[in-house]
């Protein structure tokens, strides 16, 4: 640790902050210790900083292990967006086949189907797109998080670092609790609600092809609370 320039008690103008009270998570002199913080447990400055450096380094650890999650649900977020994509491709090619070869009634009723799985898939998309937004708010938040404690761990400085540990923690463990698991819901496709719908209404149609089914993530959130660093 290279030396630092020596700040001073605001209350005992000529002590040095040379003592860190974990009691009271804050810097102390040596006259503070002795009378205002009597009986609180307290470590020198350099052992503070010692200790408290190496609880930040291991939480960056976990942020950046975090950080690898998320990726991964974005990458099936991304994934799915591509599912939906194909899903609404296929079927709409295939009542586009089958409308040219019905009569006018079908042709009505076949435009009918579109339309349904236009709407079908829309609220897929959207709700994969909401997710996508909420994870890349998520990533850059833990960017910056990281960039932040990566910064006061490695700038050397006591009081700096002490100064900021308080809230370096609380922004770790907020993301900590954030939810980002990657759990894959099955759910039901539009290909075999749209098939459905053309059986009923069209009398000449052939056995649909079996539907695949369009992944879907489970929800992306943090807690409400979003205090912010310096």
């Amino acid at each position: 640790m290279s030396s630092a320039a020596a700040v001073f008690c605001d209350v005992h103008k000529q002590e040095p902050l040379k003592l860190f009270c974990e009691t009271c998570d804050r810097l102390t002199c040596r006259d503070c210790q002795l009378l205002k913080h009597k009986d609180h447990n307290y470590q020198f400055l350099e052992d503070a900083y010692r200790n408290h450096r190496q609880y930040l380094e291991n939480m960056t650890q976990q942020l950046q292990q975090k950080r690898k999650a998320i990726e991964e649900v974005s990458t099936c977020i991304s994934s799915g967006l591509q599912q939906v994509d194909e899903n609404r491709k296929s079927v709409t090619n295939e009542i586009k086949k089958s409308i040219c070869s019905l009569i006018m009634e079908i042709n009505r009723k076949g435009k009918i189907l579109v339309n349904q799985l236009e709407t079908l898939t829309k609220d897929h998309e959207l709700g994969l797109k909401k997710q996508q937004e909420e994870v890349c708010s998520l990533t850059r938040h833990l960017d910056h998080v990281i960039r932040f404690t990566k910064w006061a761990t490695s700038s050397h400085s006591t009081t700096a670092l002490l100064y900021c540990k308080r809230l370096i923690l609380f922004q770790i463990h907020y993301l900590m609790r954030a939810n980002c698991n990657p759990s894959i819901v099955p759910q039901s496709s539009p290909h075999r609600s749209c098939v459905a719908n053309r059986a009923s209404v069209d009398p000449v149609s052939a056995p649909a092809p079996a539907p695949v089914p369009a992944p879907a993530l489970a929800p992306v959130s943090a807690p409400e609370t979003d205090p912010a660093l310096p």
